[in-house]
C-alpha cells in the first residue's frame, strides 16, 4: 500500500519528465518532423495533470505544477520552431559524446520567451564566486521573507475566519455595489472582502516568488547551467500597479507569453490581414485573458476545485475593465479643453502623485468587487462539503 501511494505521489512528476524528454528529443529531429511527436507530448502532459492533488505534500505545489504543465503545453510547439537546425551529437577529441543537452535545456526552459544566448559556453567567462554568493543570498532572503509573511498571514487568518460562517460566502454576499445602494453592508463583510482580495493576490505572488527564487538558486548557483542575467525578476514593482493596465502589463508575471504568441499567430494569418491594428490588439489581449482563465479552470478541475467558470469570468472582467480604462484615458486626452489639460500638466508632481493614489484606489476597489465573485463560490463549496461530511 505504501509503495502504491509513493508511486501515485511522484507519477505526475515522472510523466512530466517524460514529456520534457520528448521535447528534448524533438530538438534533435529535422524541423519538418518535430510536429509529428506533438500529439504524444500533449497526451503525456494531459496524463500528468490527472493526479496533481497528490503533490500537495508541499502546500500549493499541485496548483503550481498544473500551471507549469499548461505552460509547457502551450510552449512546446513554439520550442520546436525556435531553432530550425536540429541539435547534433558531437564526438569530442577524446572519443566521448557531447549531446548538447545544455542547449536543449536553454531552448526548453524559457516560458517568458526571453532572449537566449546559444553560443558555446566555453566562450562565456565564468561568474565570480562572490557574485554567485550575492545572488544566492538575495534569492534565499527573498524566499525566507515571503515564507515569513505567509506564516504571519496564517496567524492573522485564523481569528478572522473563525468568526466567518457559511452565509458570509453565500451567493447573496458576492455583489457589493448593489448592496451598498439598496442594502446595508457591515464592516465585517467589508473586512472579509478586503482581506480575501489582498490575500488572493499576495498568495499568488508569494508562491511564484518563492519557487522562482529557489529554482533560480538551483540552476544558477548549484547546477551552474544558467547565467545570472537569465533569471531576471519575475514581477515588476507593485508601485507600478496604479491601473489595471499597469497591474497586468508592468507588475504581473509574463509566464503566459506563449498565449500572446499564439494569438498573434492567428491574427497574422492572411484571412485576417484586413483587420485594423486596433482590432488585432484587442483580439490578442482578449485571447491572453481568456487562455489565462481557461488554464486556471483546467488546473482547478484537476485539483478538485469548484465554480470553474468563475476563473474565466474573472479574467474577462479584467479584460473589460482594462478596455474601460483605455476608453476613459482616450476621452480624457481628446475631449478635455486644451486649457484644462495645460492646467493639470502644470501641477507636475502633485498631479502625478494624486493620479497614482486614485489609481491604486480604483485597482483596490475593482479587486474588492471582482475577487469575491471568483473566490467566494469556491470557499462556499469547501465549507459546505466539510459540513455535510
Amino acid at each position: 500500500m505504501t509503495s502504491f501511494s509513493a508511486t501515485t505521489t511522484v507519477q505526475p512528476l515522472i510523466l512530466y519528465a517524460s514529456a520534457v524528454a520528448l521535447i528534448f528529443m524533438g530538438l534533435y529531429l529535422p524541423a519538418n518532423r518535430r510536429d509529428a511527436i506533438l500529439p504524444l507530448i500533449w497526451a503525456v502532459l494531459a496524463a500528468s495533470m490527472q493526479d496533481i492533488r497528490q503533490l500537495d505534500w508541499i502546500p500549493g505545489f499541485g496548483y503550481q505544477f498544473g500551471m507549469l504543465v499548461i505552460i509547457t503545453f502551450l510552449c512546446s510547439p513554439l520550442i520546436f520552431h525556435t531553432r530550425k537546425e536540429p541539435l547534433k551529437i558531437e564526438v569530442k577529441a577524446d572519443g566521448s559524446l557531447n549531446w548538447n543537452l545544455a542547449t536543449a535545456y536553454k531552448i526548453y526552459n524559457n516560458p517568458r520567451m526571453l532572449p537566449i544566448n546559444l553560443e558555446k559556453y566555453s566562450k562565456i567567462p565564468p561568474v565570480s564566486n562572490s557574485r554567485l554568493v550575492q545572488f544566492t543570498l538575495y534569492r534565499l532572503l527573498k524566499a525566507a521573507f515571503f515564507v515569513a509573511i505567509k506564516i504571519g498571514l496564517g496567524f492573522v487568518m485564523t481569528p478572522i475566519f473563525s468568526t466567518c460562517t457559511l452565509e458570509d460566502f453565500s451567493p447573496a454576499r458576492e455583489p457589493i455595489i448593489r448592496r451598498l445602494i439598496y442594502d446595508t453592508v457591515s464592516l465585517h463583510d467589508l473586512g472579509i472582502r478586503a482581506f480575501i482580495s489582498t490575500i488572493w493576490i499576495f498568495d499568488s505572488v508569494s508562491q511564484l516568488e518563492i519557487s522562482h527564487a529557489l529554482v533560480g538558486v538551483l540552476f544558477v548557483a548549484i547546477l551552474r547551467v544558467d547565467e545570472l542575467h537569465e533569471w531576471p525578476p519575475l514581477f515588476g514593482s507593485p508601485l507600478e500597479a496604479y491601473s489595471l493596465r499597469q497591474f497586468w502589463g508592468r507588475f504581473w508575471h509574463r509566464l503566459f507569453t506563449s498565449a500572446g504568441v499564439w494569438a498573434r499567430v492567428i491574427v497574422d494569418q492572411k484571412l485576417l490581414s484586413w483587420l485594423p491594428i486596433s482590432v488585432k490588439k484587442i483580439f490578442v489581449a482578449f485571447s491572453i485573458f481568456t487562455m489565462s482563465g481557461v488554464a486556471h479552470a483546467l488546473v482547478g478541475r484537476s485539483i478538485g476545485d469548484s465554480a470553474l467558470e468563475r476563473d474565466v469570468l474573472f479574467f474577462w472582467f479584467n479584460f473589460l475593465a482594462v478596455c474601460f480604462e483605455i476608453i476613459v484615458s482616450k476621452c480624457w486626452s481628446t475631449k478635455q479643453p486644451a486649457y484644462l489639460l495645460r492646467r493639470v500638466e502644470s501641477q507636475g508632481r502633485a498631479f502625478h502623485v494624486l493620479r497614482k493614489l486614485l489609481g491604486f484606489l480604483w485597482v483596490l476597489a475593482f479587486f474588492m468587487w471582482s475577487t469575491p465573485r471568483l473566490v467566494y463560490p469556491k470557499i462556499h463549496a469547501l465549507l459546505l462539503a466539510s459540513i455535510t461530511k
